[in-house]
């Protein structure tokens, strides 16, 4: 559509106006506007420096989007391709030309670019509705929750959380086994396996247990109370056993290499050597 034109579409004595429609026929449309900048207002007048033309783009189409274009030639080839703009299916939106610039449209920011990159830097969007695919690739999100409705995965390279964090399902931590893994306050675990992992092997704190097995040797160090324990082998060395509250013991042998104390005794065979 040359605005520059007097014969407008080929008609003589016909300017093109700045109103364009687009039909609801299903068919994807571009739409050329060419010389904006020298647009003629009357036959034979065309707006000048200081001049701006108001154009209106409406899209009655429900299925398909209006691509509209501002060229310095009839051409509009990449090299005089001033303004490339998609107007959305159903949607209207209104532009501005400059009188002796480039040929240019101008159109809102907060309406649909067709450019591969926008940005509203500098800008705040009070409400951005509901966006049902986004990609996020930088920035911050604060004070937000994220999946609060319909929750989904996550993957981070940093997790911090100031408050309690509850984990639903199977829960994985590190992903080979020279991942570090530290957790500073107090953990509460209420079920569950904790396998190949040692506990306490830098700080060690208190624990307590209904069953505890240990497939090899197990060091207790400081004062230990068992309340029932069945010792089946192994050795008892420099320990006093009974020392505080004595109990009935059997054995196969029995050596004293000190003084020993018998309140009674039944010798039921043997021999007393040297004494």
């Amino acid at each position: 559509m040359d605005m520059s034109s007097d014969s407008c579409r080929g008609v003589a004595g016909q300017l093109c106006t700045g109103c364009f429609l687009a039909d609801n026929d299903g068919i994807a449309k571009t739409l050329q506007v060419v010389l904006c900048s020298t647009a003629k207002y009357k036959t034979g007048s065309a707006i000048t420096s200081g001049i701006m033309q108001e154009y209106n783009f409406i899209n009655s189409d429900l299925a398909v989007d209006l691509t509209v274009k501002a060229c310095s030639t009839s051409a509009c080839t990449s090299t005089d391709l001033q303004t490339t703009y998609t107007v959305a299916a159903g949607e209207s939106v209104t532009a501005y030309c400059y009188g002796g610039a480039t040929n240019a449209l101008h159109f809102p920011m907060m309406a649909k670019p067709s450019a591969s990159t926008y940005t509203f830097a500098g800008k705040t969007i009070t409400d951005l509705g509901s966006v049902t695919t986004a990609d996020i690739n930088g920035g911050t999100i604060d004070s937000t929750a994220v999946g609060a409705n319909m929750p989904s995965t996550g993957k981070f390279t940093t997790l911090d959380a100031i408050g309690a964090v509850t984990f639903g399902g199977a829960v994985t931590l590190g992903s080979i086994s020279t991942d570090v893994i530290t957790i500073t306050g107090l953990v509460g675990i209420a079920q569950g396996n904790i396998n190949g992992a040692a506990v306490g092997a830098s700080a060690r704190s208190t624990g307590a247990f209904t069953t505890l097995a240990a497939d090899n040797a197990v060091t207790f160090t400081g004062t230990s109370t068992l309340t029932t324990v069945a010792i089946n082998g192994g050795a008892i060395i420099g320990t006093s056993i009974g020392a505080s509250s004595p109990s009935s013991g059997a054995f196969t042998s029995l050596a004293a290499t000190g003084t020993s104390t018998l309140t009674t005794v039944a010798i039921n065979g043997g021999a007393i050597v040297g004494t």
